[in-house]
């Protein structure tokens, strides 16, 4: 084949080489290619353990916090503390809600601006009734400029007898399936813990009323009024607002009638009072003839409108005495927000 000349030698010698070669080359490379594929899938084997360790860690940390932490804000806010930290590229909003539903007793949201908090806090109850999507163009419409790439995701947070309680609400890109899930077991974990808080609340609150009239004394009012200062230097948007009352002429209906009327006309206002609040207001007596309304999540208008509903319920039933004479109800009331 190869002949007695030279070029026909070095075709032959290439020919040869290029028959032994190539094969032994794309036996190396496909041996290469193998042992590339095993180490990056060797890798993203390490990074997904790391990352379930690292979710794992923080589950734990979670329910450890959950169990020292007994203040419900402080409680949230190391919750949103342990998702950032796993979830750098997403901000994480937190709604609990009061006993009406429609009421937004807590919101910790650090990662959002003031306007998206606002309108969380105005709009929740398109979460409640089923419509959150139309409450996320609204937060979309905030962004500026529109990010195309902006998710809103919307985890429902529900106690022991299946009622939403509160909600968490996830700013950022698509959540993978994994983190999707990691996510959801923080939201199993949080609701239970936000559960048990309430319940202590609830017990904490029928150790702090006052013995006359039922609702709370000042000692619930000095605390209540500091979580909510609290609140508000934290998340601008938690209004709430403050309403200061007296009963005027308190010192002549005992002079005139004994201390007993005293008492019922003490107890007379706090009835109206609690008749003309919401069940989420926080009605305390704070002296002898001294009563406080805190109000969360309300603005002046809204004091000032249950400012006049007090007025007209309190004008509108005196006190009856036993010999049948009415006692004139009179209040001087102050508002606040």
């Amino acid at each position: 084949v190869e002949g007695r000349f030279t070029t026909g030698i070095l075709v032959a010698a290439f020919g040869t080489a290029s028959v032994i070669s190539i094969p032994l080359m794309w036996i190396f490379l496909k041996i290469a290619y193998i042992l590339i594929d095993n180490q990056e899938e060797s890798a993203r084997s390490r990074a997904d353990s790391e990352r379930q360790r690292d979710i794992l860690s923080g589950l734990l940390d979670a329910s450890l916090v959950m169990q020292q932490k007994e203040d419900l804000v402080e409680l949230l806010e190391a919750t949103i503390q342990h998702l950032q930290h796993l979830f750098r590229q997403h901000h994480f909003a937190l709604l609990v809600y009061g006993r009406r539903r429609n009421v937004v007793r807590h919101l910790v949201a650090p990662g959002l601006s003031e306007a998206e908090q606002r309108t969380l806090l105005l709009h929740s109850h398109l979460l409640l009734t089923g419509h959150p999507e139309q409450l996320f163009e609204q937060l979309n419409a905030l962004s500026t400029p529109a990010d195309a790439s902006l998710r809103w995701t919307l985890f429902p947070l529900w106690n022991r007898m299946d009622r939403i309680i509160g909600h968490m609400v996830v700013k950022g890109g698509d959540l993978p399936q994994e983190s999707h899930k990691a996510v959801e077991l923080f939201r199993d974990q949080l609701a239970a813990g936000v559960e048990n808080h309430l319940l202590r609340m609830e017990l904490t609150q029928l150790a702090n009323t006052d013995g006359l009239t039922g609702i709370f004394n000042r000692s619930h009012f000095q605390n209540t009024l500091e979580a909510h200062q609290d609140a508000k230097r934290q998340t601008p948007a938690m209004d709430f607002s403050l309403l200061m009352i007296d009963i005027n002429g308190l010192k002549p209906a005992n002079d005139g009638h004994g201390h007993l009327t005293g008492d019922q006309l003490i107890i007379r206002v706090a009835q109206l009072l609690k008749a003309a609040c919401r069940s989420e207001d926080i009605v305390c007596r704070i002296g002898g003839d001294e009563f406080a309304i805190l109000c969360p999540a309300s603005r002046q208008e809204q004091a000032d409108r249950l400012a006049e509903r007090i007025r007209e319920q309190v004008g509108e039933r005196p006190l009856k005495l036993k010999d049948g004479q009415l006692l004139p109800i009179s209040l001087s009331i102050g508002a606040a927000c």
